[in-house]
């Protein structure tokens, strides 16, 4: 039993180490480059972004057994992939006319079928053949449990506007958000900007991978605490090249407050999130894409990063995160 058990243990570490290599350099080479070849963000934007799918690529492809699923049907993956380009080019063409203020032509349209094939593509592997594939990414369409799909998408968004209230109150200081404004315009622009964040900003792009691949086979191991800090760790490294350009925040006391003060509670929550909603990465993509867009609709304030810190120890305390095995089928 104990060397069935480290073979499996050993099993794991190699997929870990296989998964973080490959997303790392299915990034970093993206990246990198192009950091090196401009520093104009509004030149490299679009570009960058591809490096994102690097965590959610990797996934895919660490996922690969090469045994067929049983009710695996090329059909309903073409029919799934056809879909899911539609919508994925419906909304970079509204991200580009709304927010960036950008009217396409035609051609220029029609090559934003590039990108949008993608997480397109992405999408589909739920109706893989491969059933490793499947296995894995298949919670990505999964529509339970509602109530935690809810949970994550509006629990950021709350804390932001506690966090506001709160500060006004008590007089201090608030920081506006980017958007400002109102009626059906500024509602579809929110729509609009959070469903770019869901495709290609975060939500679609990493957690098949951080949370989809990697959470589980830590948790296999360690208690979900512990797993959430490799997890954490490896998804902060990865944003490097980015945070070196700036993009982080230009001094070292911004890249801490982003990096450790902000993202290593946020990823002990992502961690509860995904636990509570009995592992299913529809949710934490969810909530990746909201703390990707709040700020920019919602005024921040200080006081916002001191809440996210109490809503993870809040999270550790009242799941008993310290214990292995804690799932959220609650």
């Amino acid at each position: 039993m104990e060397g069935g058990l480290d073979s499996r243990h050993r099993s794991s570490t190699a997929e870990c180490a296989a998964y973080l290599s490959i997303s790392f350099v299915l990034s970093w080479v993206i990246w990198i480059p192009l950091l090196f070849a401009s520093r104009t963000r509004e030149q490299l934007g679009s570009l960058l972004v591809l490096g994102t799918f690097g965590p959610s690529v990797a996934a895919v492809l660490c996922s690969y057994r090469g045994v067929r699923a049983r009710d695996g049907q090329l059909s309903s993956r073409i029919v799934c992939f056809s879909l899911a380009l539609l919508v994925c080019w419906v909304v970079l063409i509204g991200h580009a006319n709304l927010w960036d203020g950008v009217r396409l032509s035609l051609e220029a349209r029609l090559l934003l079928l590039l990108p949008s094939a993608i997480p397109a593509w992405i999408v589909s592997t739920a109706f893989s053949r491969d059933e490793g594939i499947r296995g894995t990414m298949r919670s990505l369409l999964t529509p339970r449990p509602i109530g935690w799909h809810a949970v994550a998408l509006l629990l950021f968004p709350a804390i932001l506007f506690v966090s506001a209230v709160a500060t006004r109150v008590w007089r201090g200081t608030i920081h506006p958000p980017n958007v400002a404004g109102g009626g059906s315009s500024y509602a579809l622009l929110v729509i609009v900007e959070f469903s770019y964040a869901f495709l290609v900003g975060g939500g679609l792009s990493e957690e098949p991978g951080w949370r989809g691949f990697l959470l589980p086979r830590l948790q296999d191991r360690f208690s979900p605490l512990v797993a959430s800090l490799p997890v954490w760790f490896a998804w902060a490294l990865w944003h490097a090249p980015l945070d070196f350009a700036g993009y982080a925040g230009s001094t070292p006391t911004a890249y801490l407050r982003a990096r450790l003060l902000i993202l290593f509670p946020l990823c002990i929550i992502i961690t509860w999130v995904y636990n509570r909603c009995g592992g299913t990465i529809l949710s934490v993509a969810l909530f990746h894409s909201t703390f990707n867009v709040a700020p920019d609709f919602i005024p921040s304030t200080a006081l916002a990063a001191w809440m996210i810190s109490a809503v993870a120890l809040a999270a550790i305390v009242g799941d008993g995160m310290w214990r292995k095995n804690v799932r959220g089928d609650l």
